[in-house]
């Protein structure tokens, strides 16, 4: 119905804005100021509370569209309440309060957005009226990022050095501007890389639809070009991680093609072979200084391993890994506000229960709708841009970064809702 439509447009409206402007970690929420002029409002961050407050407002105007269903089974639909409700219980241990009720805030949205997928979302089987917004937006993060590659990155430290008090500005805005990998309007570059896994499946098969009016060779150029635009993206945010992931990615599509085995096989070691050997070219000077990062998330993993075995029913209290590692970390390691690996700062977070809850809920989702894939193109592209997400996760802190969590929530909700209407084929004497 045209509601349902109307609706779709206003999730991705919402989605648009998010991957545009709310990219603040939520434990930072506190760090951006409302915009004070039309240019700010333009180019500028925006504070969660804005995100929140199109968030209400998206819940209430979803009450007509949504619907009853029985797609998923209870104890799945059950799992993102539970897990949220054991973080609140985990309020009442934490080791700092204001960490905490910044961080439940946001996990209360992405809770949201998971029902909201699943019960109003999923209306829209092929996301049309969602798309078309989520795809703009998608390709000005793509030309923010060509920008910022291209010479906008160099005019903003010259601009800045020139201001006279520049060294008082944040210590990592500094760091983030002083280096040449692009971030786009995410908050740093492994959460565009992120972001460019979950939204170039998507958004390619989106534009495929949108030139429907044109021939096959003009659509194939214009698709290419946006997926290879990316694929420079995300090497220009020198995410090791994303381009691990990426390789994952095409390594587990490449399996389910439908050619014969020799061929599969084949292509599919040249790609293990290429991307591997792509990647230490690359990187080869990052590892002969002692991948420095590497060493660097070891420590963090270490140091939420301990937090959790020290409170292993309630952990720090939601958010609050970087005072838990304050209080731990070796003289001199790098100190962090997250533990760069979303499954791991749930047991530091939350105890062992909260891990199991979050990472039960995220992998048994995707396990559940791995046969929903093939239901159509758009089907594919949205679950393995959830599974690239999920695998980030585990060098990645994507849970707790507003525009590339809300969005995976909304869409993993909407593809546990989509119903597979496919006749069982029947056999007959």
């Amino acid at each position: 119905m045209k509601r349902h439509w109307l609706w779709a447009i206003a999730a991705g409206l919402f989605t648009a804005v998010a991957i545009l402007k709310l990219s603040t970690p939520a434990i930072l929420s506190d760090h951006v100021e409302a915009p004070g002029s039309v240019i700010e409002w333009l180019f500028f961050s925006w504070p969660n509370m804005i995100g929140y407050a199109l968030l209400a407002a998206l819940s209430i105007t979803s009450v007509r569209s949504l619907r009853r269903h029985s797609q998923a089974p209870s104890w799945l639909l059950l799992l993102p309440a539970a897990w949220l409700m054991w973080q609140v219980l985990c309020t009442a241990n934490t080791i700092n309060l204001l960490l905490t009720r910044a961080t439940l805030a946001h996990f209360c949205s992405v809770v949201i957005l998971f029902y909201l997928g699943y019960f109003a979302l999923s209306r829209q089987t092929d996301l049309k009226g969602f798309r078309g917004p989520v795809l703009i937006g998608f390709v000005l993060v793509l030309w923010s990022g060509l920008e910022q590659h291209f010479g906008g990155l160099q005019a903003t430290r010259e601009m800045i050095y020139a201001q006279p008090n520049w060294q008082d500005l944040p210590p990592d805005y500094l760091e983030k501007i002083a280096k040449n990998r692009i971030f786009s309007t995410l908050f740093y570059p492994n959460a565009l890389a992120c972001g460019l896994i979950l939204l170039t499946p998507l958004c390619a098969i989106s534009l495929w639809h949108s030139t429907s009016r044109l021939q096959v060779p003009s659509r194939i150029v214009i698709v290419a070009t946006l997926i290879l635009t990316s694929l420079a993206c995300l090497v220009w945010t020198e995410s090791k991680s994303g381009w691990l992931v990426c390789l994952a990615l095409g390594f587990v599509f490449g399996l389910q093609t439908r050619v014969p085995r020799w061929i599969k096989y084949t292509a599919m070691l040249m790609l293990v072979i290429g991307g591997l050997a792509g990647f230490f070219w690359k990187y080869s000077d990052y590892f002969n200084k002692g991948a420095t990062s590497v060493a660097a998330r070891f420590d963090y993993w270490q140091a939420a391993w301990t937090t959790a075995k020290s409170n292993p029913l309630f952990g720090s209290g939601p958010g609050t890994f970087m005072k838990a590692y304050a209080k731990i970390k070796p003289p001199e390691a790098e100190m962090a506000r997250l533990a760069h690996n979303d499954y791991l700062q749930q047991a530091s977070d939350s105890g062992f229960l909260g891990a199991l809850l979050y990472t039960g809920f995220i992998w048994s989702s995707l396990f559940l709708t791995w046969k929903k894939r093939s239901l159509s193109p758009m089907h594919t592209a949205v679950w393995f841009g959830l599974f690239g997400f999920a695998l980030q996760s585990f060098v990645e802190f994507g849970l707790h970064i507003p525009a590339i969590s809300w969005t995976f929530f909304l869409l993993l909700g909407w593809l546990v809702g989509q119903e597979d209407r496919r006749k069982p084929k029947t056999i007959t004497a």
